[in-house]
């Protein structure tokens, strides 16, 4: 791979919603920057900040469901400039329902 290759698996979106991230005790309102089948780009102020690796739990308010997007993920990347955005790959495929309505929002705002 060289670099500047694209290596994303699933086309991503702009799109701004309210999130949770649930970080062993610690609950984090944020916000979503990004998203895409595989994984999120987030903003969400917590001391100590994430770091690669960490794993958690992520909400999202997604416009379509009923419910929130529920799914476990791990941090990917953590933003040299700002801590408080960070990258996390969903490490258990989301359900049914939350891959319908993640699908479509890429479809309609592609």
């Amino acid at each position: 791979m060289t670099a500047g290759t694209e290596r994303r698996q699933h086309a991503r979106i702009a799109l701004s919603c309210s999130t949770r991230l649930h970080t062993g005790s610690a609950t984090v309102e944020g916000t979503l920057v990004d998203l895409s089948l595989g994984g999120a780009c987030l903003r969400a102020p917590i001391s100590p900040p994430l770091a690669v690796g960490d794993a958690l739990t992520v909400e999202i308010d997604l416009p379509g469901l009923d419910e929130p997007l529920r799914a476990e993920a791990v941090v990917r990347w953590v933003d040299a400039i700002d801590a408080a955005r960070v990258g996390v790959q969903f490490s258990t495929g989301l359900r049914a329902r939350e891959a319908y309505a993640v699908g479509r929002l890429v479809r309609e705002r592609k």
